[in-house]
């Protein structure tokens, strides 16, 4: 398997993980519609107040009717099977959710530690797939802060996965007036009993 970048025990960015024109498709079809939030398939949960003052919104997913649902799930299967070729076994933990941003938005720096449960010497992990691409200049990357002088930044582009233990510090830039989309991306929570990641 190669990877794009790898920081074991960290960070792992791999492309082209899932069958591209399956989500591109699906990105086509969300984005076509009028509002994208106001789709059947999705809900708004409740607006929770980050430590940094910033408001963060999760979509999740309430249909099991959509042909999406399917794509989603299967997207998740093969997560887990490549980290699990990999000798890193891993537990979906809740739902899958998505999320958009659009011009002028950004991601102050933090960590996803709050969403984590260590007992037992259980690790956890977010990831994320990114729908779309963008292009230099929209901004939109995402920034992996694993230092206070080593920082690695990923950018969004289609059917990219990205993988990162929750209590890594990370950042979005702001999103210029150059973009011309909404960033898309699609969430998973993950709990991997490995104490270790140094083999893959």
């Amino acid at each position: 398997m190669e990877f794009e970048c790898k920081v074991p025990d960290k960070l792992f960015v791999l492309d082209n993980f899932f069958d591209t024109s399956i989500i591109h498709r699906m990105y086509t079809e969300i984005s076509f519609e009028e509002n994208f939030w106001s789709q059947v398939i999705m809900r708004l949960d409740v607006t929770t107040q980050h430590k940094n003052d910033a408001l963060f919104l999760a979509r999740r997913f309430v249909s099991n009717d959509d042909p999406f649902i399917g794509v989603i799930k299967n997207i998740d299967e093969r997560i887990r099977e490549i980290f699990g070729n990999q000798g890193m076994p891993l537990e979906i933990r809740g739902e899958p959710w998505m999320w958009n941003t659009g011009i002028g938005e950004y991601i102050p720096k933090h960590n996803d530690s709050e969403l984590s449960d260590y007992a037992n010497g259980q690790k956890n992990w977010k990831a994320i797939v990114f729908f779309n691409t963008f292009e230099e200049g929209w901004g939109g990357d995402t920034v992996f802060h694993l230092t206070e002088f080593k920082k690695i930044m990923v950018k969004p582009k289609t059917g990219r996965l990205v993988l990162f233990k929750v209590d890594t510090d990370h950042s979005v830039t702001c999103i210029t007036r150059h973009a011309l989309h909404q960033r898309i991306m699609l969430n998973y929570a993950y709990t991997s009993t490995n104490e270790t990641t140094q083999n893959i």
